[in-house]
Order: C-alpha cells, then sequence, then structure tokens
C-alpha cells in the first residue's frame, strides 16, 4: 500500500475507507503512536504486545512481547536511531521503559513515579519527555538519561500534551473545586511555574484523558471520560472555548482519544459503539461518520502527519486512505 502525500481537504477525508484491518491483539488497544516522518506506527494492548507496522507498506513488521512489564501509554521519542519508544509499565512496577523496537530490547529505564503512569508525550524538538500518573506529579526526562530532569505538582491527575515545536508543555487535570484547570508552562522555565493558567469554561465532572495542541499551535482540544461525549477545543492563547464536537457516544465513560489532523483543519475521535467520526474544525460540521466500523469501542484515533492516512482501533487496528488510493493500491 502507498498513501498519498496530498493535502488533506474535505473531499479527501470524507471518502477516506478502511484499507487494512490487522488483527494481532487478543485485548484493545491502549495507544497507538506514529514516528514524526510517519514510516512506523505502533500500538500496545492489554494483551502485553506491542505491534510494529510499516505504515507505507500496511504491513506488520514486528510483535514484541512485553509480558513481564506490561505496555500502556506508548510514544516515539523523537529523532532516535534506532527507533526507540518509551512505553508505561501496566504490571510488576510504575516505570516507564525506552524500548528499541529494532532488537526489541530495552535500552533504559525511567524511575519516579509511585502510581500507575496515565499520559505521557515526547517532545517533537528532541529526546525530552514528560510523563504524569495518578499520584499527581508531572516529571520531565531526557530519553537518555535515567534520571528525571525534575517534576511539576499538581492538585489531581493530569494529562500532558507539548506544544507544535516543543517550547511548551500543557498539564490538564480536575482541580478539587471539581473545574478543569489546563496550565501552560515554559519547556525550559518549568519552575518558574505556569505562564497561563485557564480554568475552562465548561468544565466536565469527569477525569480529563487526552490533551493535544493543533500542529498551528492555535488551538487545544480535551477530553473528558464522560457519558456525555463530547470533544472541546479552546483557543490555545486565551483559553475561551472555539468548539464543541458531539455526535459520538460514550455511554460507558471509557477514555477515548482524539486527534487534530496535521493541517489542524480536521479533528478526529472514536465512540464507544465503534464508530468513527471526523469533523471540519472551522465550518464546526460532521464531516465523515462510519458507524459501527470496529467491533468493539474505538479507543484510539491519529493522524499520519505526513501521509493521507488515518489509523484508529479497537482490538484491531485499522489503516484508512482516501478511497481513490485504496482502488489503486489494495492491500
Amino acid at each position: 500500500m502507498e498513501s498519498g502525500r496530498e493535502e488533506l481537504t474535505n473531499q479527501i477525508v470524507k471518502s477516506f475507507q478502511v484499507a487494512r484491518v490487522h488483527r494481532q491483539h487478543q485485548r484493545p488497544v491502549a495507544c497507538l503512536d506514529t514516528t514524526q516522518d510517519g514510516s512506523i506506527t505502533v500500538s500496545s494492548s492489554s494483551d502485553n504486545n506491542i505491534v510494529v507496522y510499516d505504515t507505507l507498506e500496511g504491513t506488520v513488521t514486528g510483535k514484541v512481547p512485553v509480558r513481564k512489564y506490561g505496555a500502556g501509554v506508548i510514544r516515539f521519542v523523537q529523532d532516535s536511531n534506532p527507533p526507540t519508544v518509551v512505553t508505561a509499565s501496566t504490571a510488576e512496577d510504575n516505570k516507564i521503559r525506552a524500548l528499541d523496537i529494532e532488537s526489541h530490547s530495552y535500552v533504559r529505564y525511567f524511575d519516579g513515579h509511585d502510581s500507575q503512569v496515565v499520559s505521557i508525550a515526547a517532545s517533537p524538538a528532541g529526546p525530552d519527555f514528560i510523563s504524569c500518573c495518578e499520584d499527581s506529579y508531572v516529571m520531565l526526562w531526557d530519553c537518555r538519561s535515567e534520571n528525571p530532569l525534575g517534576r511539576v505538582k499538581t492538585d489531581g491527575t493530569p494529562v500532558v500534551a507539548y506544544d507544535p515545536k516543543g517550547l511548551i508543555f500543557g498539564v490538564a487535570y480536575r482541580a478539587a473545586n471539581a473545574k478543569t484547570l489546563v496550565k501552560l508552562y515554559d519547556a525550559r522555565n518549568y519552575k518558574d511555574g505556569p505562564f497561563l493558567e485557564f480554568p475552562l469554561s465548561n468544565p466536565s465532572h469527569s477525569l480529563p484523558t487526552c490533551l493535544k495542541f493543533s500542529s498551528d499551535g492555535e488551538f487545544f482540544l480535551l477530553v473528558d471520560a464522560d457519558s456525555d461525549a463530547k470533544v472541546s477545543v479552546y483557543d490555545a492563547y486565551k483559553g475561551a472555548t472555539y468548539r464543541t464536537l458531539s455526535g459520538h457516544s460514550n455511554a460507558r465513560g471509557i477514555p477515548l482519544e482524539a486527534s487534530f489532523s496535521p493541517n489542524s483543519a480536521f479533528i478526529s475521535s472514536g465512540s464507544d459503539d465503534g464508530s468513527v467520526y471526523v469533523w471540519d474544525l472551522q465550518a464546526d460540521t460532521l464531516l465523515l461518520n462510519v458507524p459501527s466500523i470496529h467491533a468493539m469501542a474505538t479507543t484510539c484515533t491519529i493522524w499520519n502527519p505526513v501521509y493521507a492516512l488515518l489509523v484508529t482501533a479497537c482490538q484491531n487496528v485499522a489503516f484508512w486512505l482516501p478511497s481513490e488510493d485504496t482502488k489503486d493500491n489494495s492491500y
């Protein structure tokens, strides 16, 4: 399979359809991620396996058993050679481990959290990453060192994200007053505290589970594990609500991932009924709705940063292409 580099437009996104389904996992997928050049995709699962995919060929290139430590959140370390991911342990301890996906060997571990790691964000500018867990601490790391660079204390269970340049990181959590707070930090001067803080205008009663910045840096999105399913989009400079996207379902209140497209024009989300949704951000309209395409809840959706490709997952992992490409390059 070959995915084109064409600019994503409404017409192209509306034509997206599943080109290949990978059935490598025996339990629901916990996390998806893709390299910065778009060439490699990985999935982690509670079945204690990490699966590696060649994005351009649409094939599985490796399956890494991680039975001893498990694998939850997984993120590629930028510019790593050989390709390396950091992944949160789900068994035995609360460490984060760096895994060489070519040799299938651990190269480093990061010890500092006292409870389950729930969110990891890798800097787009280099080897740094940030992590947070149920102990309310945000830890800052350089992948080349086992020792943390520092930490930030919050008043809740946070989720984290970097801005597209890696200069700013955001932290979102539900505060003691039941309001959701988003705090923005200068990644180089985080010890000075947040330079912006937003108490959000439409707080949820549930914990935030997904925080992401748009690639143009203008917006951030926030998703809560709330039965009132929605993707909330905010102005990244003012914290003002820009869009509230809905239509999907989450009756069980499970974590559902939403993602910006690489041109910041579209947002995707899964649904607990296995459906996939894509909205036009500027027009505030639902552009694509494929009902119950997955057999289980669609918990993960990510866009390829380079190619016209969407990846979604329940227990299985689906690669989506524009229909015209699929006809010419069937799997």
